[in-house]
């Protein structure tokens, strides 16, 4: 499926980077994401742009993953690392359809790393919500 119409694709890459800059993004790098264009117009520079955001999205998820692990005795902690196993299978596969071409261009430098962002930002979410729902649990003795 192509892009029929590149301005309406346009137009909803600009009201999405609108949104960002008037905080309605999910994410402080989704926010982010919306100054790429001063970076430069070219493809490299939102590239290389909205790699920096996704590196700090991943850092974050990261440090949520080793807090999460820390506070889990060791039964959980192995359950959570397999579950972390399959998700990181997920996040290797999430948004590749924006990758194949059908989308264009925008769908390979705008729309797929911003979904990539969208996906890990998720994640980081909800391993901060387990976070907070275990500090109101006393482990079993």
């Amino acid at each position: 499926m192509r892009v029929k119409n590149a301005g309406i694709a346009n137009l909803q890459t600009a009201v999405f980077l609108i949104a960002c800059l008037v905080g309605i993004g999910r994410s402080p790098a989704l926010a982010g994401v919306a100054e790429c264009g001063s970076h430069g117009e070219s493809n490299q520079a939102w590239m290389a742009c909205e790699k920096g955001y996704l590196d700090l999205e991943e850092r974050r998820l990261h440090d949520a993953e080793q807090k999460l692990l820390s506070l889990l005795p060791p039964a959980s902690r192995a359950d959570f690392q397999a579950e972390e196993t399959a998700w990181r299978a997920y996040e290797a596969k999430a948004c590749t359809f924006y990758f194949n071409g059908d989308w264009g261009r925008d769908g390979q430098v705008v729309q797929g790393p911003l979904c990539k962002i969208d996906v890990v930002t998720a994640r980081t979410k909800v391993l901060g919500s387990l976070e907070h729902g275990l500090s109101h649990y006393e482990q079993a003795p």
